[in-house]
């Protein structure tokens, strides 16, 4: 039991790690069953509920909060519709590992916006996951025939990494929980939109896919994110960095165990050059920035 008391920050986020990295396998479920951007739609309108029952002193948003909030949801919607669509495509394992480079952009959008400095090992490191996402998507079938999944996942990665930005700058400035309900709201009411306009939505869904959007808007984002913002503060920044980076490796063992997902020996050396990159990149500096991040993704 002392054990436990010492170390439970460090197990509550393994443990909301390991709920993100079973979200890939919830969305590769319910998407079976619902167009995915009306799946999408869904589990934020749910996890907009929840968040709002949470947090009711929360409730009051003042106009620049709602619009700030709106502007990351903006990006934080297409980010999500390249990720959903993109695992409709590929693989659980894939979709993971590749997303996962948002880690690695995060330091170039970072540049661009003139606030954060290119280092040597930043640059080593990008290296090293083109390498790894080439093993991961290309190696068997060649560059020529590119996954359209795979693809779409990759614009998913550096869309987050424009979105990690914009987190960090705001939250610094707006109350992050507020801009967390109006980002998750924005892309709610997108997605519901979209699919209403598109004709994609249905009033009849089925069991298998009531739970996969409960799943997500429940566990991943509702129970996953307090865990992160009650513990994440009681360890160091690098630390915490360092735990969120195994979500694509849950992802990949929840893949193995309840789908029979297996990554052959190219793909498998693809998803430890990215996991190395990751952690190589967190460890030089990036880790604030991405940590910011996991409050909206």
């Amino acid at each position: 039991m002392k054990f436990v008391n010492n170390f439970l920050p460090e197990i509550a986020i393994i443990f909301g790690t390991m709920i993100w990295g079973a979200t890939f396998m919830w969305v590769k479920e319910g998407i079976s069953y619902l167009d995915p951007i009306y799946f999408i739609g869904l589990r934020f309108l749910l996890a907009t509920i929840v968040l709002l029952l949470i947090f009711p002193s929360k409730r009051k948003i003042n106009k620049e909060e709602f619009k700030i909030g709106a502007l990351i949801g903006l990006t934080l919607f297409f980010a999500y519709v390249a990720q959903t669509i993109g695992l409709k495509y590929t693989t659980i394992s894939n979709n993971a590992f590749i997303t996962g480079l948002f880690v690695v952009f995060t330091p170039f959008v970072s540049f661009l916006f003139k606030e954060e400095r290119l280092s040597f090992v930043t640059i080593f490191g990008t290296l090293i996951a083109a390498l790894g996402l080439y093993f991961l998507s290309f190696s068997e079938s060649g560059i020529t025939s590119v996954n359209i999944g795979d693809f779409l996942t990759l614009i998913c990665a550096i869309l987050f990494a424009f979105q990690i930005v914009l987190v960090g700058r705001y939250t610094k400035i707006y109350d992050p929980v507020k801009l967390l309900i109006v980002q998750i709201f924005t892309v709610s009411i997108l997605s519901l939109s979209i699919s209403f306009i598109m004709g994609t939505y249905t009033f009849s869904i089925k069991y298998e896919a009531i739970k996969s959007i409960t799943l997500n808007a429940v566990l991943g984002t509702a129970l996953a994110y307090y865990i992160q913002n009650k513990f994440q503060n009681k360890m160091s920044n690098t630390k915490a960095g360092l735990i969120f980076s195994l979500e694509p490796v849950f992802a990949g063992i929840f893949a193995y165990i309840f789908r029979g997902e297996v990554l052959s020996t190219g793909e498998l050396l693809g998803a430890g050059l990215i996991f190395f990159a990751i952690v190589l990149i967190q460890i030089k500096g990036s880790t604030a920035k991405i940590e910011e991040a996991r409050e909206v993704i």
